[in-house]
């Protein structure tokens, strides 16, 4: 396996920033606590919820439906 090039990681750094901020789709980053870490905002107005509101709190806090 070879290593990546600075250049091949900073295209991948943009095509992960664009897919978080402008794809439909709800992304979220959880820690091992199943905190919100990272959320982009189509999953936010999913959720009715900023994405401030998300950022540290649990899974169970914010949709305790989904805890289970």
């Amino acid at each position: 396996m070879t290593s990546r090039t600075p250049l091949q990681q900073a295209q991948t750094l943009q095509l992960f920033d664009t897919l978080m901020g402008s794809g439909p789709l709800g992304f979220v980053f959880l820690d091992r606590d199943l905190r919100f870490v990272l959320v982009n905002e189509a999953l936010a107005e999913m959720n009715g919820l900023s994405v401030a509101a998300h950022l540290g709190r649990t899974v169970g806090e914010l949709l305790p439906t989904l805890e289970a």
